[in-house]
């Protein structure tokens, strides 16, 4: 390298090494970005960058989300066994305009540039790989972010001698990807809609003819306003579904259960059919006025749908923030949903208790947030007020606490500086409703 270039090199490592970049600065939106700190693999892709790029003028750009977060990836995207490295990065001049760089080496090991092509929004949702069209090259799935549009945009790229082609791009809320078909390709299930005004439609996209394409459609009900999450899982059957979570325009939650095969999207849960189908009478169980979401809660890949139930004690007609409720986790059968489990949930606090079946309609919960802690009390059945003490759950923040004071409590678990402490008051002892420390340590307990 001569002197000249060596100098434009180490003073674009420098610049990059000392300052900070956020595409909306001073719109709280973002955190500012720090540049990377280069290994030699990177710095010989930043030598590379300099052959075509004015390196101070440059940006790197992160992926938010995802398994690959830094502005360098290393992938072998052509199936040659050896890796390509894509560069996501913006002009300091433009910063809403992200680009990406592909590199390729050449026989003697050197990088150079081999494709560039713009990107679709001003932030990276994520990037990953997967094999759609072959197994013998992945495909790239990028997510784009509009930040002033609030679209996001799934685009799925391929490479070939010519550079990166676009096999598609589209809008996107939610989307999930798997081996639907069992023939170690993967294939994309995505809920989309081309504006505001329009109903939102589930695709299934997969590899057919060397390229990416869909394959089959359907329509979610046409009241649905917003997609809160979409989770995959198994259904009764052995196949895969995949739970899509809405909010209604009257700030209903519900969710539609869409079985996926490998070259069709059926309803189990949902309102195509129309409102005399089973499927809709499926649909209206799942209608529920708190935003809880379905989720997996014992990790046997069968995902439940939650609802709320009035805690006892609790007046039903208390609305308020404050008013605690039951949440009652149910999974789909072919005769309709069946009860999983029963939990009182602190999310403020990121813990479920599940309740013993005993507990259900006897056992109330009292929030003491100041010193946050849940006190789990048996209600009187005449009067309907409090009175056994079960059990105590309080969090602790690391070190804040005096270790004496916690000398006949149960430690449950931590996450960062904080920890989880559960408490059986002796007085409970003997009641039919009491619970033992191991019986609490063995699953009463879980983060969330």
């Amino acid at each position: 390298m001569n002197k000249i270039k060596f100098a434009i090199v180490l003073a674009a490592v420098l610049f990059l090494c000392s300052c900070n970049y956020s595409p909306l600065a001073g719109s709280g939106a973002n955190q500012l970005l720090s540049a990377p700190i280069l290994n030699q693999k990177q710095a010989e892709i930043n030598e590379a960058l300099a052959a075509t790029l004015y390196l101070p003028n440059i940006v790197y750009r992160y992926p938010q989300q995802g398994d690959n977060r830094t502005p360098f990836i290393f992938y072998d995207l052509d199936g040659d066994n050896t890796d390509e490295a894509i560069v996501f990065f913006s002009n300091t001049a433009r910063p809403s305009e992200i680009r990406v760089k592909v590199l390729k080496q050449d026989e003697n090991g050197r990088w150079y540039s081999f494709s560039d092509i713009p990107g679709h929004g001003d932030q990276i949702d994520f990037i990953s790989f997967a094999s759609i069209i072959s197994s013998e090259k992945v495909s790239v799935m990028i997510g784009w972010q509009d930040t002033a549009r609030r679209e996001s945009q799934l685009e799925i790229l391929s490479i070939d001698n010519n550079g990166f082609n676009r096999d598609i791009l589209h809008k996107y809320s939610a989307f999930s990807v798997a081996d639907y078909g069992g023939n170690d390709l993967s294939q994309i299930v995505i809920v989309t809609r081309e504006s505001r005004s329009s109903p939102f439609e589930v695709k299934l996209l997969g590899g057919a003819g060397g390229k990416v394409q869909q394959v089959d459609s359907l329509w979610l009900f046409s009241d649905v306003q917003s997609i809160l999450q979409m989770k995959q899982g198994r259904l009764w059957d052995g196949s895969i579904g995949v739970f899509v979570d809405e909010l209604s325009d009257n700030e209903t939650v519900s969710t539609e259960i869409v079985r996926v095969s490998p070259n069709a999207l059926s309803l189990v849960a949902g309102a195509q059919n129309g409102k005399e189908s089973p499927e809709w009478n499926y649909y209206l169980e799942t209608f529920r006025p708190d935003r809880v979401l379905c989720e997996d809660i014992n990790n046997d890949d069968i995902i439940e749908v939650p609802y709320n139930i009035n805690m006892p004690g609790t007046d039903e007609t208390d609305e308020s923030e404050t008013a605690l409720a039951l949440t009652v986790y149910r999974r789909p059968t072919a005769e309709g949903f069946v009860v999983t489990a029963t939990a009182a949930v602190n999310t403020a606090d990121g813990y479920r208790i599940f309740y013993p079946n005993e507990w259900i309609e006897h056992v109330t919960v009292i929030s003491y947030p100041e010193n946050r802690q849940w006190r789990f009390f048996r209600q009187d059945e005449k009067s309907l007020e409090p009175t056994t003490e079960l059990l105590r759950i309080t969090l602790y923040q690391t070190h804040d606490y005096d270790e004496q004071a916690l000398e006949d409590s149960i430690f449950l678990d931590s996450r960062g500086a904080m920890q989880y402490y559960g408490y059986i008051p002796p007085a409970s002892y003997g009641d039919e409703f009491s619970v033992t420390p191991e019986y609490l340590q063995a699953g009463m307990f879980k983060l969330i």
